[in-house]
């Protein structure tokens, strides 16, 4: 799966913003979270719809064909290709660069959109936004899932394996 994104700004006000109240600074940003990625995806033409993942709950951001992805970058001027699948899908033989745990919508990142107060987040957490180790992400994951069980985020919320970004065709 795949979502298409614009680049960070990490000069901005708002990207600092977050930073401050989020009580880290990344030095790189590879959370799924649609919002902070600035996720574009939305069906334009009847042609895109063949490519748009619905949890049966909800249409989300996300494409599951990369080539499909690689060419909407190109039409909507798109800087970024996120790559993940579940954690029980993802390809044994394919490097990860780490773990998210995506809401139901497959929008919302539980590491990097929930507040810094949860000490379980913050432990494991590192600076690009993910957690690296497969068993540290599975703790966290319970811990929402004992703690937190009736937020609409946690309801439904998956872990997932983050793969290298691709490098995007240019115009």
């Amino acid at each position: 799966m795949h979502k298409i994104c614009k680049s960070i700004n990490f000069h901005a006000k708002e990207w600092h913003d977050y930073c401050n109240w989020r009580k880290r600074q990344f030095t790189e940003f590879k959370s799924l979270d649609s919002t902070l990625q600035n996720s574009i995806f939305t069906p334009q033409l009847d042609h895109d719809w063949n490519f748009a993942v619905n949890t049966g709950n909800f249409l989300t951001d996300v494409v599951n064909d990369l080539n499909f992805a690689k060419s909407y970058c190109v039409r909507q001027d798109a800087q970024i290709i996120l790559s993940f699948d579940f954690i029980d899908n993802a390809d044994p033989n394919r490097q990860t660069i780490g773990f998210d745990i995506l809401d139901g919508a497959l929008d919302y990142s539980l590491l990097t959109n929930f507040g810094n107060d949860i000490s379980i987040v913050n432990k494991y957490l590192d600076t690009s936004g993910l957690i690296s180790s497969r068993e540290d992400v599975i703790k966290v994951h319970q811990w929402f899932l004992s703690e937190m069980p009736n937020d609409g985020h946690v309801h439904g919320s998956k872990i997932c394996a983050v793969y290298p970004e691709i490098e995007t065709p240019k115009k």
